[in-house]
């Protein structure tokens, strides 16, 4: 029989918003599930010859995989290889923020128990990965004033994975440059007038001018005006910490030539959290 080993009345994980611990319908996440991922950094080994050692490349997380295993009665085993079995699968954890697409990679059903035809129970293992990585939380923005030539902005507080796919938009300043705290940075060579805004987003690194205080459309700037940081990615928002690890959050630097009195920077995204 499979280990049923967690506390009563909770729910572990839900997919698509529908628990997979049902005591109507008889489910229970078991004790052998996976309570989180493991994290795999895979780095490219570059060697160079006459040199001791190998050259340090940028590594990349691979995407984490996730196993759970259910017990179900034989009668709610259609219910739930169902579920399992949609094309848009969404994955929460109590206790975890946020929540991250999966895609089922496999699904094995076993019998354990006996009993009556529709009550016979079953073993349900499903391997979920995680192409994303990580858990994403609700949509925020982040507003800060840039009245200084250097400015520090926190952002995505209790950050534990990485951000790469944010909106930075700023107003009201000159040749304007934005570094995350482990050094990849982007920079816009002009003037970004006040009632102006230039929208960056990471996820291509192209920018749009608006002339109006909108997250959308607007005249895309021509790209030789800006110039990127280390790669990948154009701007990757990464967990910094000062005092101890256990408090997290996301530090951009925002450097000016000059600014007017309504200069500011406005951060949009998703905070990410480790599976």
């Amino acid at each position: 029989m499979p280990q049923r080993s967690h506390s009563i009345g909770a729910t572990i994980y839900s997919l698509n918003g529908y628990p997979l611990d049902d005591l109507t319908l008889g489910w229970l996440v078991t004790g052998s599930s996976d309570w989180t991922t493991g994290t795999n950094i895979e780095r490219t080994s570059l060697t160079t010859p006459g040199y001791d050692g190998s050259v340090i490349m940028p590594g990349r997380q691979v995407a984490p995989a996730l196993g759970l295993t259910i017990a179900t009665p034989y009668r709610s085993l259609p219910a739930l290889v169902a579920l399992l079995t949609q094309p848009e699968l969404a994955i929460t954890q109590s206790g975890k923020p946020g929540s991250a697409r999966v895609l089922t990679d496999t699904s094995t059903p076993t019998r354990v128990g006996h009993g009556d035809a529709e009550n016979t129970e079953f073993s349900v293992t499903v391997v979920l990965t995680i192409p994303g990585v990580w858990y994403r939380g609700q949509t925020e923005t982040f507003d800060v004033p840039l009245d200084a030539a250097t400015k520090t902005v926190p952002v995505f507080p209790g950050l534990s994975g990485k951000v790469g796919d944010a909106l930075v938009r700023l107003t009201d300043v000159t040749d304007p440059k934005v570094r995350d705290s482990a050094g990849s940075w982007w920079t816009y060579t002009g003037v970004i007038p006040a009632g102006s805004y230039l929208r960056f987003d990471a996820t291509s690194g192209k920018a749009w001018m608006t002339t109006t205080d909108a997250w959308t459309g607007g005249t895309e700037v021509d790209s030789l005006s800006l110039s990127f940081g280390p790669r990948p990615g154009f701007l990757n928002i990464t967990p910094e910490f000062t005092l101890t690890p256990a408090t997290r959050r996301g530090k951009l630097s925002v450097s000016t030539a000059s600014r007017g009195d309504t200069a500011a920077v406005n951060v949009r995204g998703r905070n990410a959290y480790v599976a």
